[in-house]
């Protein structure tokens, strides 16, 4: 090929390629969910800062709920019912268990299918099946609470 054929063509990808991030770069939802966030925030500090003082008020009057008798990785039933009611989804105890001991049997399976010790599958099994479970509780709550504090201010807002 000669090398003006191959400057042209390389010319031609290159535009197409900067025509298409050009094309699908569009606002960013981010951003216009920040600048959306700081009007609210601005409007109520306008009003003396009504809607912090009220979130704090609701804030503080949360009741303090500490685990007792259990640790985070193994809580006891009540924590656990109440960490899995804090996702906002259907969960129940049963099927956290059941996921846990699923993932237990797969990764002992797996490992032992990959010529490993049975040992290690074990250990391995064990370490997965108590955090995995656990971790995805803990994303689903933090997830739920991230929801309510950005459109809290919405809420102050409209009464």
């Amino acid at each position: 090929m000669p090398t003006i054929q191959m400057i042209i063509m390389g010319g031609g990808v290159f535009l197409t390629l900067v025509m298409l991030i050009i094309a699908l770069s569009g606002p960013s939802q981010s951003k216009e969910g920040a600048r959306r966030l700081n009007s609210i925030k601005d409007r109520s500090l306008d009003n003396g800062g009504v809607a912090e003082a009220t979130m704090r008020r609701a804030i503080a009057s949360r009741p303090n709920k500490k685990i007792v008798g259990g640790t985070n990785l193994v809580p006891n039933r009540a924590a656990l019912e109440k960490r899995l009611e804090r996702t906002g989804k259907s969960w129940t105890v049963k099927q956290y268990v059941l996921a846990s001991v699923g993932l237990l049997v797969f990764v002992v399976i797996g490992f032992t299918l990959k010529s490993f010790p049975l040992k290690l599958g074990l250990i391995v099994g064990v370490f997965v099946a108590l955090f995995v479970p656990h971790m995805v509780v803990s994303k689903a709550i933090k997830k739920r609470l991230t929801k309510f504090n950005d459109r809290f201010p919405d809420g102050i807002e409209l009464m």
